[in-house]
């Protein structure tokens, strides 16, 4: 029987069996393809650093020096070397240089913020703010055609931002260029309808494309829609004055004078560059301006931080004072000065303004210990001889008052108003010539002063001298159309006129010169009741009778105007009419305790009847 061979017995080897060959070679090239990754990731990062270091380097060579801050407010210094310290790390570089160039261009270092815009011009192209406040810098050097080019490019990044369509507009306009002007006028007109400003300037070329019917179409739209803006109430009022039209010239310009000082476009990306302003003149500058321009108290917050960014400056207590003052929050404008005045270097009018509002809380004392406070520190100062005076006039104490407005002239011999309020003193003491020639001196150093004009053509029309009256009074009636006493003054001068007209039985131009009148103050109760009576004299009753109408709408307590409605009403006819004005002439008459005028309208009632 044979023997069955045991099967083949497995021999191990300490190393493992020999891969096939495509195995290798494809953990070969995943080693390659790591060690190439490597290699690209090293060459990145190497790239992206030397870019970096680059870029950065740029940025360092490129930034300007540090200006000498000394002197400037206390908290400009440690914002700008903070600022400084970001441009040194990539990360925060570029908001380091965006926080230099916004506290050198508020704080008015503008070749120093000039350099910060190139910067991010080149390293921030998309973002519209750097081309935008680059310009505005540029404008102010005259590079006007650069500053263009930027605003163009702000608009290709920012196509909706209107105060740059304006800018650009305003660019085109001064460099000719009408047409790119036009279309960049109509461009803000589209994205801020009706804006005076952009309709100003489509009406000035108009103007100087020889349309003027077109441009006083586009300035009366202006006026009459944005009666504020005196820029357009100014341009047309010109247009009215060439044409012969003075009257209306007048009270346009009269108008531009009540709309406050003219003042820029809003612009919410330089308004925000304010919050990075440490200059308190500067802020106050903004704040008075937008004060002026009456926005409400828009520049008030600009004034509280004049305060806060130099709180030992006097400037920013100072205009928030006259800020306080002007709006009628006394205790607050005084607050502020006293403020001012404890700190160094106070300005003359802060005694000024100091007086006013003591003066405001009746307390002459104090308004006189603030003014000699003020000479102390400033005694060759005429406004505050000038300031003396008048509170020493509140007093009471004539003679010294007298003294303090002759020093304030002799200091300074325009001072019109010191001659002005000689003039008040002299009145009052019955000396009329010397009242007279201090009144002439003040309109020798201010030809236009309405106290002095209004004050002689006063005393002229008192005394009967018409014509040297109307020497003072035209003039003031042209220069302040809109002052009541002006209008008052200049209709009583055509009623008084009128009259002496009347008296010669001059019926034609007693009529016209009483109409004059009202065509100044329409609610002039003289004018209207002599002309009522004229035509009543001459027999044109229906005339009268609105006239004398008028009287009584003006007065509605006053019984008299009764009697010469009835008595009209009577020669037209209208019997019922008159017994009913008549009796109420009578019911006002006894009202007043006026029994003669009582029974003035009893007698008219009781001839009605007979």
């Amino acid at each position: 029987m044979s023997r069955r061979k045991p099967p083949p017995t497995l021999q191990l080897s300490e190393e493992p069996p020999p891969a096939p060959a495509g195995r290798a070679r494809a953990a070969s090239r995943v080693g390659l393809i790591v060690a190439a990754l490597v290699v690209i990731a090293l060459v990145v990062v190497t790239a992206v650093t030397v870019r970096r270091s680059v870029i950065m380097a740029r940025i360092q060579a490129e930034l300007p020096v540090e200006p000498d801050l000394a002197g400037r407010a206390e908290g400009l210094s440690p914002r700008v070397a903070a600022a400084y310290q970001h441009t040194r790390s990539w990360t925060t570089a570029l908001a380091g240089v965006a926080e230099l160039g916004r506290l050198y261009h508020a704080n008015s270092y503008r070749t120093e913020a000039e350099a910060c815009w190139r910067v991010l011009l080149r390293e921030e192209a998309k973002e519209p703010r750097w081309p935008y406040f680059l310009s505005v810098l540029l404008q102010f050097d005259g590079r006007t055609a650069e500053a263009a080019d930027l605003l163009e490019r702000t608009l290709e990044l920012s196509p909706d931002y209107a105060p740059a369509w304006l800018q650009l507009a305003e660019l085109k306009f001064k460099s000719n260029d009408f047409a790119a002007a036009e279309t960049s006028y109509a461009r803000r007109l589209a994205l801020v309808p009706a804006d005076p400003y952009a309709g100003l300037g489509l009406a000035r070329i108009d103007l100087l494309r020889g349309q003027r019917g077109d441009a006083e179409r586009r300035l009366e739209t202006i006026v009459r829609e944005t009666p504020g803006f005196s820029p357009a109430v100014n341009v047309l009022a010109e247009l009215l004055a060439a044409r012969g039209e003075e009257a209306g010239a007048d009270r346009l310009r009269w108008q531009g004078r009540l709309a406050g000082r003219f003042h820029e476009a809003d612009d919410p990306w330089l308004n925000e560059l304010r919050a990075w302003c440490f200059d308190p003149s500067q802020l106050a500058v903004w704040g008075k301006i937008m004060a002026l321009a009456k926005t409400g108290d828009r520049g008030k917050a600009l004034l509280e931080r004049a305060v806060e960014v130099a709180p030992q400056n006097p400037v920013g207590h100072e205009a928030l004072g006259e800020w306080y003052l002007n709006n009628g929050d006394v205790a607050l404008a005084l607050q502020a000065f006293t403020a001012a005045v404890q700190l160094p270097r106070p300005s003359m009018s802060l005694f000024v303004n100091l007086a006013e509002t003591f003066r405001k809380l009746h307390d002459p004392a104090q308004s006189l210990r603030a003014i000699q406070l003020g000479l102390t520190a400033m005694p060759g100062a005429a406004e505050l001889y000038y300031e003396l005076g008048v509170v020493y006039e509140e007093l009471g104490r004539t003679e010294e008052a007298i003294a303090a407005y002759g020093t304030a002239i002799a200091r300074s011999p325009n001072s019109a108003a010191a001659h002005v309020n000689l003039a008040t003193i002299d009145l009052k003491a019955g000396r009329a010539k010397e009242a007279v020639e201090n009144l002439q001196l003040a309109l020798r150093a201010q030809p236009t002063m309405p106290k002095a004009l209004a004050m002689l053509g006063e005393m002229e029309m008192e005394a009967g001298r018409m014509d040297s009256a109307a020497q003072y009074l035209r003039p003031l009636y042209r220069f302040y159309p809109g002052m009541p006493r002006a209008i008052r003054a200049m209709a009583h001068w055509h009623v008084l006129t009128g009259s002496a007209w009347a008296e010669k039985n001059r019926f034609e131009e007693a009529a016209r010169e009483y109409q004059h009148a009202l065509a100044i103050d329409p609610e002039s109760v003289d004018a209207h009741g002599k002309l009522g009576v004229l035509y009543g004299q001459n027999g044109r009753f229906t005339e009268a009778l609105a006239s004398f109408q008028a009287v009584h709408r003006l007065q509605p307590a006053d019984p008299r105007p009764t009697v010469f409605i009835g008595m009209t009403y009577a020669q037209l006819g209208r019997k019922n009419d008159a017994r009913r004005i008549l009796a109420e002439g009578e019911q006002l008459a006894m009202k007043a305790g006026n029994a003669e005028m009582a029974a003035r309208c009893r007698e008219l009632l009781r001839r009605l009847d007979e």
